[in-house]
């Protein structure tokens, strides 16, 4: 076969493959890295103008910081230093308080703690502990739902061939009871969901680019 006819075999098949299957990823990733490109050259523009203006009103006012105005000028040593005082002198006193206490009962053979401080202390303790608890217990649930949420959200995504933006996974949560008669319910949902991904992905995605040329091809020989 002429080497020309094989060109204008192969320039036919790739402009029809080409107006079948869209836009190649490669295609699809410049596009994408275009735009990307786009808004990143405004942030740093927005960003030089920022940092333009602040040494411009650093050398304009030399006494202010190029980001804090100079009536926001911190505290004067004078005033940390009565406040450090006043500070201490409260301490001092509550400290005296407190070693008159222990001395006078010292003094009258009464005891330093007594049983109800000691066992309203452990019970306060043992509140704190439960409640510590609860609160880990709800930030673990709080993330393994956020990780649900977000297996969900895959299954609703579209693909690269698709339009259209994210859509909110709209399928039912798992039920409170199933969580609570089945201890292994994380292992079979994280099961259930990949197996729905993989079928979602092969639907969408139809057949592989290697069939559908081979297809066309065996088309073109017929």
């Amino acid at each position: 076969m002429d080497a020309s006819v094989k060109a204008r075999l192969t320039d036919r098949i790739q402009k029809k493959l080409k107006e079948t299957t869209g836009p190649s990823f490669e295609e699809r990733v410049a596009a994408s890295a275009k735009v990307f490109q786009i808004k990143t050259k405004a942030t740093e523009d927005q960003q030089a103008k920022l940092i333009a203006a602040a040494i411009a009103r650093a050398k304009e006012h030399p006494c202010e910081s190029s980001v804090r105005l100079k009536k926001d000028t911190p505290p004067a040593i004078e005033d940390h230093a009565r406040e450090h005082a006043d500070t201490r002198r409260q301490n001092e006193q509550r400290f005296a308080r407190e070693a008159a206490e222990r001395k006078h009962r010292m003094d009258t053979r009464e005891p330093l703690f007594k049983l109800e401080d000691v066992k309203s202390a452990f019970d306060m303790q043992e509140q704190r502990m439960k409640e510590n608890k609860r609160r880990m217990q709800k930030e673990e649930d709080t993330r393994w739902e956020h990780l649900r949420e977000l297996q969900e959200r895959v299954i609703h995504r579209p693909l690269l061939m698709e339009d259209g933006g994210f859509l909110l996974a709209t399928q039912p949560k798992v039920e409170e009871e199933e969580k609570e008669t089945d201890p292994n319910w994380k292992a079979k949902f994280n099961a259930k969901m990949h197996k729905r991904i993989t079928q979602t992905i092969t639907e969408r995605s139809g057949p592989s680019f290697e069939e559908r040329v081979a297809v066309r091809a065996k088309k073109f020989q017929a």
